[in-house]
This record gives structure tokens, sequence and C-alpha cells, in this order.
């Protein structure tokens, strides 16, 4: 990554620091592929459900699709390569600046600056199973799925106190019933919507089949309305912003967006 484009990345960010305690609902495992490499650099993330602010105690991050943790790790030979080593369920206190306003407010990133406190205890962000069943707020689950060979992870949405999701289950089954067919038609969607912005943001043509092939395994989301999302990490072909597809409950692709 040239310094340009490093310092480019980081501008999208607030200069403002802020401490935050999150939870952490996703983050990278043994047999996930690795996050995309820009440069001598990884594009390493995580995600987190729920997050306190230190200095106002307010609980951030409920009703937002996606709650990233960004940071930038540079290669090397040993030790764990994506710099911090985050574990799903443990709670961190960081130094984070939250990215530039948006219209988009399903998706939140914070660039993390420093991880101050591992193992922290915060009681507030311990699951409240008796507030959670009464206020029915929707909830999320996680599974993993095999595309292709590659881990993908797809996150459902349903009321809280549902035991299974059953329409959720049969949407993936009509996806995994012919999946490389499934997986050509919504990278041929986002390349055809999608292709014409690429010279502007590259500086330089993408053929079809190289956009198609840098396109890799999407992170799934299911709503509760049987609607459902699709977000590819851009392979550095957009600045680093995600690509978002849209899917609405009868199987129609409806839109392609960047976001993050």
């Amino acid at each position: 990554m040239s310094q340009d484009s490093t310092e480019a990345y980081l501008h999208t960010f607030q200069e403002e620091k802020q401490e935050l305690i999150v939870r952490i609902s996703w983050c990278w495992e043994k047999g996930l592929p690795p996050f995309p490499m820009i440069g001598n650099y990884y594009k390493a993330r995580a995600r987190f459900d729920r997050a306190i602010d230190v200095k106002t105690g307010e609980v951030i991050g409920e009703g937002i699709a996606f709650n990233w943790l960004e940071w930038l790790s540079e290669k090397k030979l040993f030790g764990f390569r994506f710099g911090y080593h985050f574990q799903r369920g443990h709670l961190y206190r960081l130094l984070v600046r939250e990215d530039l306003p948006r219209d988009n407010v399903q998706f939140r990133r914070y660039y993390v600056e420093q991880l101050l406190e591992k193992n922290v205890n915060e009681p507030k962000l311990l699951p409240n199973l008796r507030e959670f069943s009464l206020n029915r707020k929707p909830s999320q689950f996680e599974m993993q799925i095999d595309w292709l060979g590659e881990n993908c992870t797809v996150c459902v949405e349903m009321a809280a106190g549902d035991k299974e999701s059953e329409t959720a289950s049969k949407k993936l089954e009509e996806i995994c019933t012919d999946l490389p067919a499934f997986d050509h038609r919504i990278k041929e969607y986002i390349v055809d919507t999608m292709s014409g912005s690429i010279k502007e943001w590259c500086g330089k043509e993408i053929g079809r089949e190289e956009f198609m092939k840098r396109l890799r395994v999407p992170l799934i989301t299911i709503h509760e309305d049987n609607s459902m999302e699709f977000v590819f990490d851009d392979d550095n072909l957009f600045g680093g912003h995600s690509i978002l597809l849209e899917m609405d409950s009868e199987g129609q692709l409806t839109a392609v967006m960047l976001a993050g």
C-alpha cells in the first residue's frame, strides 16, 4: 500500500478518538480465508454486536447490521499475522475512530487505534435473556456454510424467542441447490452494474472475468422479511469499500452499492 493510499484510507475516519468496550461477534478463526493483502498490509476486520461508549455510558451498536472494527496489519513472517487477536464473545476496551457520517446507517466502521484492555467485565454487555424476550427486538445468530470450498458466514435475523427459522433454512437450501450457478448470477449482476465505474476508481479497465474472480466469498444476512444482503470485500477495486448486493424476498436482485 502506498503512503498516499494509506493516508486516503485513514482519512475515511473521523479525527476524534473515543473509547469503546465492545463485545466481539465475529473475528478471523483458523480455517477461514485470509484477509486481502494491500501492498505489505492486511486489511483486517472484526465485528461487534454491542458496545458501550466509555465516556457517555451509552450502549451502541444494537439494530445495526454491521459494526465493523478495522485496522491495518503489516505483513510479517512470525506470530499472528493479523495484528489484534480478538476472540468471539469476549469484551475488549478499545481506542477507536468512527468513520465519516454516511447515509447508510446499517454500516458503521471504527478504526482501531489501540487495544487498551482485554477480558473486560461489563455487566451491561452480558446477555439479559429476560429483557431480550420481553422487548421482542430482532436477534441474530450466525452459522458457517461451505461456499465453493471456502467458509462463508451467514447471519440470520429472527424475532427474539423464536427457536428456529424455517424460512431462512429454505432460503439457504434454494441457494445451495445449485451454488455455482447462484454464485455466478450474483457476481455477474455486480459486474454488469458496477463495471462502468471501475476505471474511475482504479484508474484502469478491469476485464469481466478478472472482476468476477476478485469477488470472493460474501458475508450473507437473511432479514426477518426474507430479503437478503450479500457483502463482498472489494479487493481494493473501490478504494477499500465493501460491495453490498441486495435481494428481495422473491429472489430478485434489486440493488448494488458501495458501503463501508
